[in-house]
């Protein structure tokens, strides 16, 4: 089960680094993968970006994000 846990966390990693990546290219995210995208990673990278707002054109919550769900995942592993 814990097994399960980890592996979903890591696709959302995955999925948080795909929309990273996208948002250098991706003009418009109301269409196709790029809204399913959208769709998954926006409530986990909307609160943090409401504590952390971007600094000087930079978004730092796909990092806070990432690094939290590594920890989650690996306290989740060990124990």
């Amino acid at each position: 089960m814990i097994l399960v846990i980890s592996w979903i966390i890591q696709a959302l990693v995955l999925l948080v680094i795909a929309r990273a990546l996208g948002s250098f290219f991706v003009r418009d995210w109301s269409s196709g993968p790029a809204r399913i995208l959208w769709d998954f990673t926006e409530p986990i990278l909307a609160p943090v970006r409401r504590l952390i707002p971007p600094m000087g054109g930079l978004d730092f919550s796909p990092l806070i994000v990432i690094i939290v769900l590594q920890v989650i995942s690996g306290y989740l592993i060990r124990y």
